[in-house]
């Protein structure tokens, strides 16, 4: 005779899950990289971007490649692909923190009750309603998510993993936006 085990776990989508975080100037360091490593204009731009700074490149080390009036539009090409390259890496970066440190609001607390019904996100007492319809994606990375939220505007707030207490709440999180069938990447 076949025992069947009954298991006792609860319907994750019975009950809500409470996440709170106080934000880092890292917190929104991340979310930006996710949010543009993760749309296809900005991929599209790096792979073009390499493609001809690579190219640059080899025409300033071999100059018997090609015509030698090609070097000053690779000089200019390799400054604007190194450009590019630092201002994404380093710029973006400090503006970012220096942004955080300058305004309070991007410090206060958070805290985000999901539920069957919606996402409810409270910043410094402003109440947002995340309504579950109007969520395209959530973006996963190395110590983060990120929501894409679009209802009339755009919205993307994150939530990094030190909200979760364990792993069971971090995969309670996801069972969600999978009973959702919202694309998790």
């Amino acid at each position: 005779m076949v025992k069947l085990a009954h298991h006792s776990r609860k319907d994750p989508m019975k009950e809500t899950l409470i996440l709170k975080f106080t934000p880092e100037g890292n917190d929104y360091v991340r979310a930006s990289r996710m949010l543009s490593t993760k749309a296809p204009v900005f991929l599209i731009t790096a792979v073009v971007m390499g493609i001809i700074v690579l190219a640059s490149l080899l025409l300033l080390i071999f100059p018997d490649i090609g015509d030698p009036s090609w070097r000053g539009i690779a000089i200019v090409f390799l400054i604007t692909g190194l450009f590019y390259l630092v201002y994404f890496a380093l710029i973006i970066p400090i503006q970012l923190k220096n942004a955080f440190k300058k305004n309070p609001p991007l410090q206060e607390p958070r805290k985000f009750t999901i539920s069957d019904a919606n996402i409810t996100m409270v910043i410094s007492g402003n109440v947002s309603i995340l309504e579950w319809e109007n969520v395209k994606k959530l973006i996963q990375s190395q110590g983060s998510y990120l929501i894409l939220y679009e209802a009339g505007e755009r919205f993307y707030p994150f939530i990094p993993n030190r909200a979760f207490k364990d792993e069971a709440t971090e995969e309670a999180f996801l069972d969600f936006f999978k009973a959702k069938a919202i694309e998790i990447r």
